[in-house]
């Protein structure tokens, strides 16, 4: 007889919508009998309207990362970082390419952290640039070492896309980590992110896939 409070991030919707549809009739089943239903973004909430005709309300997450309250000047010549799991959806092929443009301008450098399946790809896709003294594939980062990515970097990018499998961001903690390192963002137009960056006023947005626009 407990209350019943559902939270949703997204991607476990897409996964019975996609990957286990035989679970859809239990998920509206849980839905329509919760007491409270909770998501972590407008583009989370339409996914849940498909499903149940009861309200969703938003909470958004906070940084998942603890902020050092120590300013840090950016590094010179300029960093960009980007940080996440190295899958198909967070789009940074397309980073890549946009930092190969980049460098036609100015002198600069690609911190790309995190771990994934894609991490041999991107390798390979920065060694056939020959990008391999500007572009930095750390992998994972203890949060020390992340805290000072973050601090010495110019601008973070979030090249997210809507993946072969219909998946995208829910939200992107790490644009609201990176805003509270007062970085300046640049994003891509899709999923949750829009709840984050209004474009022009807290960041960046451009079209996912665009590496001329990125």
């Amino acid at each position: 007889k407990a209350r019943l409070i559902l939270s949703f991030y997204g991607v476990e919707l897409r996964w019975v919508k996609k990957k286990i549809p035989i679970l859809r009739s239990f998920l509206k089943w849980s839905l329509n009998r919760a007491d409270l239903i909770t998501c972590i973004s407008t583009h989370t909430k339409n996914e849940i309207i498909e499903l149940t005709s009861k309200p969703a309300y938003i909470i958004p997450f906070g940084a998942g990362l603890e902020i050092t309250e120590k300013e840090a000047s950016p590094a010179h010549p300029p960093e960009i970082l980007f940080v996440g799991r190295l899958v198909e959806r967070k789009g940074v092929k397309y980073l890549i390419d946009a930092f190969r443009l980049l460098l036609q301008e100015i002198d600069c450098y690609l911190y790309i952290v995190g771990d994934g399946p894609q991490k041999p790809n991107l390798e390979k896709q920065v060694q056939k640039m020959g990008l391999q003294n500007k572009v930095v594939l750390t992998g994972q980062l203890p949060e020390k070492d992340l805290q000072k990515r973050y601090q010495s970097c110019s601008v973070f990018v979030l090249p997210a896309i809507t993946d072969s499998k219909g998946d995208t961001e829910g939200l992107g903690v790490v644009l609201i980590e990176a805003l509270t390192y007062k970085r300046p963002v640049v994003a891509s137009r899709v999923g949750g992110i829009v709840d984050i960056v209004e474009d022009g006023r807290t960041g960046l947005l451009v079209p996912e896939k665009d590496s001329q626009a990125l």
